[in-house]
């Protein structure tokens, strides 16, 4: 999708490698399972004559390109590298192209889920004429340091502030803590529904316009997430853009989500809503709201003169972490439209690492070093092997790496030529060492543990790496407020230092920020305000009388919500609100029940259920594990 938005952008000067065989899921490792079909061992196959068709294809195009244009450009995905450098080599002139690999840091963070295709990728590389690895967010040194193909390669750092400081403006950063990723989403874009949007005053010939920001960019790196804010908030097709991988799996995961089965059965695939769709270029028309995975906010260029960016993270999934050194600046970078007031800013949403996903570095040290003694027996196997072992063993290795995704070992299959007895080229798979997987999850690992291990950390991280101007002022403040905040045990005294501690407001702003919805603290302020909340003495129950309400204690709810509901326990969604209106009576809360407020509590897996005699469907929840309110 990126080289799509930038072939869109500049058609008339590059070529873009379309290859008709890169068609799988990009979530797992494209070359795996192409090599599975044994591509180029057989003339016959009909895969290879699959391949010939696409290189023939490419022949004639390039040959063309070539012919029109004085400088040539060609952009292509590392997937199709191998194929678009063959097709150069017959043309007799790959070693007149130097390869510039934009965003390499993806070779690193990609590396869990489609690690073949990097080693392979970098395995082309070797032998091409000059290769330049660029990005703005570059991989981290240390990490740089551990990879035999970067270590010791020249490395130039572009400091654009030395010349003219006045070129880096430092993004604003809205920092906020999130319990939930429905109840926040849900709460941004009801207030964006009932007309409440950010508005800005800019300069617009010699005179003052007031701008309303009438578009929201949503980036939450899971198309699974991203249907369940769509859904959830009920929101039309012609009201969302979503930007993933266009690939079959995650349109029918899309579709599977957002259409009834009748739906899907009536409507033609082309005709169906909920299309993957395309980044819009400069001037065309765009939908109110945009989701984003990290296909799209990695380098892909956004024209909209009004969007505000919402970035949400948890550190306890894979697939909703964001790095904040590699992945915000890139986020940041997005919107390119001066006339957009909200240009270099953001609000940063992030859940920190919770109690069962925390591990000590010398667990993980552990988990390490038995990965590295299995990949080395597999690799000692295979050297001194015979034919037969061999190929039993390359067996295993594909099926390890399909099903386990480098769980148990670092073992990948690197497709390699050799010449045979008949001086003809072939192709062989061959077991290697795969550091990218053990480098990414190092990073995984110091990501979750250190970056995201408490709302101090988030705030360090995010000052150390990134230096926005307004969370660097405020680190120091944020730790110091939450290290006494965090000593005091009552409700009264937490809320007595938000309301009496002398600060401006919008650092007290930012400390209520860190504080999730559910929490007591919150509450009360909001719903009361400083000077009320002092004159109730700060006491819970003499305001809780005056917002006529019976109090009880955070932990008073959770317990009785545990009490309730069970872990592996699944529900029907109508059943979930009558239950918990049988919690909220029994406590006096006077709050009506939904059945999100349960996602507050437990860890949840949507799905429907199949009623076996009225053949009706009906959303559910099946309860995966407690979480920390």
């Amino acid at each position: 999708m990126l080289l799509q938005n930038k072939y869109e952008q500049h058609q008339n000067l590059v070529y873009l490698v379309k290859n008709d065989l890169m068609d799988s899921d990009p979530g797992i490792d494209m070359d795996i399972t192409k090599e599975r079909k044994v591509i180029d061992q057989d003339s016959d196959n009909p895969d290879k004559l699959e391949l010939t068709s696409v290189k023939s294809r490419l022949h004639t195009e390039l040959r063309e390109y070539l012919g029109s244009h004085l400088q040539h450009k060609i952009l292509v995905t590392y997937d199709s590298f191998r194929v678009l450098k063959e097709v150069l080599e017959e043309m007799g002139i790959f070693q007149n192209f130097h390869v510039v690999v934009d965003e390499f840091q993806a070779i690193m963070q990609d590396a869990r889920f489609k690690s073949s295709t990097e080693i392979n990728f970098l395995y082309h590389l070797q032998n091409s004429h000059s290769a330049i690895f660029v990005s703005a967010t570059p991989m981290l040194e240390k990490y740089l340091d551990e990879l035999d193909e970067f270590k010791n390669l020249p490395y130039y750092e572009l400091d654009w502030r030395k010349e003219d400081p006045s070129r880096v403006i430092k993004p604003d950063l809205d920092v906020k803590r999130m319990d939930s990723l429905s109840r926040v989403s849900k709460k941004i874009i009801d207030r964006f529904k009932s007309g409440d949007y950010a508005k800005a005053t800019v300069m617009k010939n010699g005179l003052p316009v007031l701008v309303e920001s009438k578009e929201l960019v949503f980036y939450m790196n899971s198309v699974s997430a991203i249907a369940r804010v769509i859904k959830s908030n009920g929101l039309k097709d012609s009201e969302v853009n979503i930007l993933c991988s266009n690939t079959d799996q995650n349109q029918k995961k899309l579709w599977e989500r957002l259409m009834t089965p009748k739906e899907r059965r009536d409507t033609p695939e082309d005709q169906r809503p909920y299309q993957i769709g395309r980044v819009p270029l400069l001037g065309e028309s765009r939908k109110p709201f945009t989701f984003c995975t990290r296909t799209v906010y990695l380098g892909a260029d956004f024209y909209s003169d009004c969007a505000s960016s919402y970035i949400f993270s948890d550190s306890n999934s894979d697939f909703l972490s964001v790095d904040i050194s590699q992945d915000l600046p890139q986020i940041l970078g997005r919107q390119r439209c001066e006339e957009n007031p909200w240009k270099n800013s953001a609000t940063f949403y992030y859940k920190t690492t919770s109690d069962c996903n925390k591990m000590s570095q010398d667990d993980f040290n552990e988990i390490i070093k038995l990965k590295k003694a299995k990949t080395a027996s597999v690799i000692e196997t295979w050297n001194t092997g015979n034919s037969i072992k061999r190929d039993a063993l390359i067996e295993l290795c594909f099926d390890s790496i399909l099903v386990s995704h480098y769980k148990n070992n670092y073992v990948a299959l690197n497709r390699v030529q050799y010449q045979n007895k008949s001086g003809e080229i072939e192709y062989i798979q061959v077991p290697v060492v795969n550091h990218l997987v053990r480098v990414s999850e190092e990073r995984a690992f110091e990501i979750q543990q250190y970056d995201y291990a408490d709302r101090f950390s988030v705030f360090a991280t995010l000052s150390e790496e990134l230096e926005y101007s307004n969370v660097r002022e405020t680190e120091e403040m944020v730790s110091m407020f939450f290290g006494e905040y965090d000593k005091l045990q009552r409700i009264s005294e937490k809320l007595q230092l938000l309301c009496e501690i002398d600060v401006s407001e919008d650092l007290r702003a930012i400390f209520l920020a860190q504080l999730p919805d559910t929490d007591k603290v919150k509450y009360f302020y909001q719903a009361l305000g400083p000077e009320r909340c002092k004159a109730n003495s700060y006491a819970p129950k003499r305001m809780a009388k005056e917002l006529g309400e019976k109090y009880f204690s955070k932990k008073e709810l959770s317990d009785a919500i545990y009490k309730e509901f069970s872990v592996s326990e699944k529900i029907l969604v109508p059943d979930v609100k009558i239950r918990l209106k049988k919690v909220f009576d029994g406590l006096g809360y006077t709050k009506t029940p939904k059945a999100t407020d349960l996602l507050g509590y437990f860890d949840v897996r949507e799905f429907q259920y199949n009623d076996p005699v009225t053949k009706k469907r009906t959303r559910s929840y099946e309860l995966l594990r407690r979480l920390n309110p």
